[in-house]
């Protein structure tokens, strides 16, 4: 039996129960072999009628995984012990946190505002962050309000550790069903527990401080819970919550560092099935129930800027043309009219601005010039049946163009190939967004059912060699470790992921373009003290054009990702000749591409981080990395960015 003013260990002496139920009991005490006195919480679980060993298994998890741990915002583990009496006892000692947890007040009738709740959100999020990012991970599994406090400073610490599951718990046969209902996802009460059930906790927890009702207690709508109407928050920080609890792991955000970043910028960077405006796109889109308008500017560039001074003068000379091929019958004339309007065409559009707007009824493309609409089509609303981007026989850069096509029955409506022309993502996010206002489902699957309806149909050993070379891709990509031989240098945290690409040095490839510089160099110093012009227009330009190539092997690169920024820094002999800064919550996809450059008739590797529609690339010069090292950096830098 406990008691207050017992003390176990010649340290702990209880103070005060704070809780108990079957079997356990929490006890507030102070460690008296510490003068002066520290407050401590004592964790107590029972050796009797009700014990089950699942019970002492999470028990001791508590205890291992806090040892573990060192977060400012989670209790620190002070000691592990075991009492023998009538009832034997096993005994967590760990840090006392000062502060009321968040159901006392909810208890008490507090009411949070939407800042407090961001604040109460983001210190969650941080804490997740930092379980997720462990070897093993570690997840939670019961978050909800009893279980955060609300410490002197403020701020939020995450507290009982009961639940808890690592790798090693995850890869077992069996499972045990922890949680509390309202809080829990649907998966978890089936064994899978995953970072993105941590969030949903998380945003049950958000709707009960939001509303005052347990999440249980509220109705639902195809397993989502409906808040809505009981609370006066923003749309924004509504939709942010709502996504944090779909019911689909796979429509949440998958890590805590994405909801994070989409919490403090309102940009989502990255989810499986959603996409975001694109960072630093001028495409604006207003929707309502009843109305979606969707504005493509022109490119206001010194293409538009020769377009507006030269499109009056090239219309002038069409029409001469024009005059004179019909009064002199003569088919060169004829052709220089047809070519000087090809030429119109192409400056129209690739100057041009498009405009589309969709109303329950009809929808209407207009291509517009200098704010004159000079093409526009249009359509009945109810007969759109597909909003898909489809490639067109036209290749840039050696990759095909797509462009957004609207079917509407037999007929097809284009836009966004050149006319004017976007990058993918914006193209991807526009598909998107027409076809959730529409309320036309895109099925994935349906893609991999024709893939694999176009792989039964060759031969087998062709469908076979195609299966093993896109596992080959798969195994290569996401197990990639780095190579043996690399130097690159890779420092990473929670806070910071850095990483260093030394140069090169000279390699045996640059010995063909050394001798070449070392000839010219000893017969153009004599002629530079005798014959400076000629050096200057012959012999130096030759050395520079040789030269350049071996700058490759000198050339270091920086890279530094935080919860902020991202960093490119490009460096030669020691001083940076070029940096690069963007946003990091702005990256939604990093990938291994090929670059344009060939090398013995091959296209050389790159990274290439994507900021929206921009691309920052580096890997194939200053310096040039191999297919192992570029792997393993695009593994590394979507691990640390929460990207799958």
């Amino acid at each position: 039996m406990l008691e207050p003013k017992q003390i176990f260990q010649q340290h702990y002496q209880l103070k005060q129960k704070l809780a108990q139920n079957a079997g356990r009991q929490t006890w507030l005490a102070e460690d008296i072999s510490i003068q002066p006195a520290e407050t401590v919480i004592l964790k107590f679980l029972a050796f009797g009628e009700q014990f089950q060993w699942q019970d002492l298994k999470l028990f001791e998890r508590e205890a291992d995984i806090l040892k573990q741990l060192s977060h400012p915002r989670i209790p620190k583990y002070r000691d592990y012990f075991s009492i023998e009496d009538k009832n034997s006892w096993f005994a967590l000692v760990q840090e006392h946190i000062p502060g009321s947890s968040l159901k006392q007040l909810i208890e008490s009738k507090q009411r949070f505002t939407e800042e407090e709740l961001r604040r109460i959100a983001t210190d969650v999020l941080e804490i997740l962050c930092y379980l997720h990012t462990l070897n093993p991970q570690v997840i939670h599994r019961d978050i909800k309000p009893s279980n955060l406090m609300l410490g002197g400073d403020k701020k939020v610490y995450l507290i009982d550790f009961g639940a808890v599951q690592d790798n090693a718990a995850a890869q077992g046969t069996t499972f045990t069903v922890v949680g509390t209902y309202g809080y829990a996802p649907i998966e978890q009460f089936g064994g899978r527990t995953v970072p993105a059930s941590d969030l949903y906790a998380l945003g049950a927890t958000l709707i009960h401080l939001a509303t005052g009702i347990i999440p249980a207690n509220l109705p639902q709508n195809n397993m989502r819970i409906q808040f809505e109407d009981k609370v006066s928050l923003s749309n924004g920080f509504i939709r942010w919550i709502e996504k944090l609890t779909e019911p689909n792991i796979n429509d949440r955000y998958s890590s805590a560092s994405l909801a994070l970043n989409s919490l403090t910028t309102g940009i989502v960077t990255n989810s499986s099935s959603h996409i975001s405006k694109p960072h630093a796109s001028r495409i604006e889109l207003e929707k309502s129930e009843d109305r979606l308008e969707i504005k493509i500017p022109s490119r206001k560039n010194i293409l538009w800027l020769i377009t507006a001074i030269l499109l009056i003068p090239l219309d002038i000379l069409i029409f001469l043309f024009a005059i004179a091929a019909i009064f002199s019958q003569s088919i060169p004339v004829l052709l220089f009219c047809i070519f000087f309007f090809a030429i119109r065409l192409i400056i129209i559009n690739m100057s041009a601005g498009c405009y589309i707007q969709f109303d329950r009824n009809k929808f209407e493309i207009k291509w517009k010039l200098f704010g004159f609409t000079y093409r526009n089509k249009r359509g009945t609303t109810s007969a759109i049946h597909n909003v898909a981007l489809k490639t067109i026989n036209m290749s840039a850069n050696n990759e095909p163009v797509e462009k957004i096509s609207i079917e509407v029955g037999a007929n097809k409506y284009d836009f966004a190939a050149l006319s004017p022309q976007l990058v993918d993502i914006e193209k991807a996010w526009l598909v998107q967004e027409i076809n959730d206002w529409l309320g036309i489902s895109q099925l994935p699957e349906n893609k991999q059912k024709q893939d694999e309806d176009a792989l039964k149909i060759l031969p087998p050993v062709m469908r076979n060699w195609i299966e093993k070379a896109v596992e080959a891709d798969i195994e290569d990509r996401f197990t990639a470790s780095k190579p043996s031989r690399s130097k690159i240098e890779l420092n990473q945290s929670y806070e910071q992921l850095e990483i260093k690409l030394p140069p090169l040095g000279i390699q045996l490839g640059h010995l063909p373009l050394i001798f070449p510089c070392m000839m010219i160099f000893s017969i153009a110093g004599p002629i530079i003290i005798s014959n400076p012009e000629v050096a200057i227009f012959f012999f130096i330009p030759g050395l520079l054009f040789l030269s350049l190539p071996l700058l490759n092997a000198f050339g270091r690169l920086d890279i530094r990702f935080n919860r902020n920024d991202f960093t490119l820094q490009r460096k030669l002999f020691g001083f940076t000749y070029k940096t690069k800064i963007e946003k990091t919550s702005t990256i939604h996809d990093v990938t291994k591409d090929e670059s344009s450059t060939k090398v013995n008739g091959k296209h050389l590797l790159m990274v290439t981080v994507k900021c929206g529609v921009r691309k920052y690339s580096f890997g194939a010069f200053a310096p040039r990395l191999t297919s192992g090292e570029i792997n393993w950096l695009v593994k590394e830098m979507k691990a640390w960015l929460g990207i799958q």
